[in-house]
């Protein structure tokens, strides 16, 4: 995924709004692809072969 000016702008204004500290735009773009890098590792759907193999070992 590819982060535009706007989304840097509008990641720093809310990490500003939640966390009272202003990001450099090169921290913000730092932090906001470390963010991303996480979700992506983190949020992706399983197959069915991989759903069933998951349950059917937590049945046994």
């Amino acid at each position: 995924m590819t982060l535009t000016a706007n989304d840097i702008t509008s990641f720093m204004e809310l990490y500003e709004k939640t966390y009272k500290k202003k990001l450099t735009r090169t921290e913000a773009y730092k932090q906001a692809s470390d963010l991303l890098w996480l979700i992506d590792l983190t949020y992706k759907p399983m197959t069915r072969a991989q759903h069933q193999k998951y349950y059917g070992a937590l049945k046994k």
